[in-house]
C-alpha cells in the first residue's frame, strides 16, 4: 500500500485510491472506496454516498468520540475488497 499525501487530503492506495482521509481542525472524515452495499457496518458509522456512476464511497466522521477499533474493522473491509 501507498500513501499519498495531496493538498487537502491523504490517499492510501493499492492499484487505485481504497481510503481517503480529509484532515480538519475538530475531526476527521475517512473515505473508503468499495462497492456501494458491500461494507458491513452494522453500527452504522459509515454513511453510503451513492455516486452516479455507482463506483462507491462510504464516509466516516471520526471526533474524539469516535469508536477507532471499529472504525479499523471498517478499514480491514476496504483493504480486502480492494487487494
Amino acid at each position: 500500500m501507498q500513501v499519498e499525501p495531496k493538498k487537502q487530503y491523504v490517499a492510501f492506495k493499492m492499484t487505485r485510491n481504497m481510503a481517503d482521509v480529509v484532515i480538519q481542525k475538530l475531526k476527521l472524515w475517512l473515505f473508503l472506496i468499495v462497492k456501494t452495499g458491500a461494507l458491513d457496518d452494522p453500527k452504522g458509522l459509515a454513511q453510503d454516498l451513492e455516486t452516479p456512476v455507482k463506483i462507491g464511497h462510504y464516509r466516516v466522521e471520526i471526533t474524539s468520540e469516535t469508536d477507532l477499533d471499529y472504525v479499523m474493522t471498517l478499514v480491514k473491509q476496504a483493504y480486502e475488497m480492494n487487494r
